[in-house]
């Protein structure tokens, strides 16, 4: 069975990032430049503990996100090295969200995922 993502053609691509302050501080024109190259583009970070913005700020990039046609996943990252179990958890969230939405790419811009390689 298709997912809707491989039936129209259009390759996903995951921008992953520990807290939601990342995207917002430094991952907006790379938005933007895979959404001109025509890749769906979803993105995937911890949007209830957003780092060095409030919650307020990040509350309005998922709007500003899902307006540009972006698809937002929480993740729940924890800041820093992390706990097993909390590493545990995000990593089952990201590898759904990767499996669910047919993602073909992964880009990180913190290394955000470097614990679980």
């Amino acid at each position: 069975m298709k997912t809707k993502n491989q039936e129209n053609n259009k390759r996903q691509i995951i921008i992953v990032a520990t807290t939601a302050s990342m995207i917002e501080q430094f991952n907006m024109n790379n938005i933007k430049i895979l959404k001109e190259l025509g890749f769906g583009v979803h993105v995937g970070t911890n949007f209830k503990n957003p780092g060095t913005i409030t919650n307020e700020i990040s509350n309005g990039l998922i709007e500003r996100l899902t307006k540009l046609g972006v698809k937002c996943h929480q993740i729940d990252f924890k800041r820093g090295v992390g706990t097993p179990s909390a590493n545990k958890k995000a990593f089952r969230q990201l590898s759904k969200t990767v499996e669910e939405e047919d993602i073909s790419g992964i880009h990180t811009h913190s290394g955000s995922v470097k614990y679980f390689v």
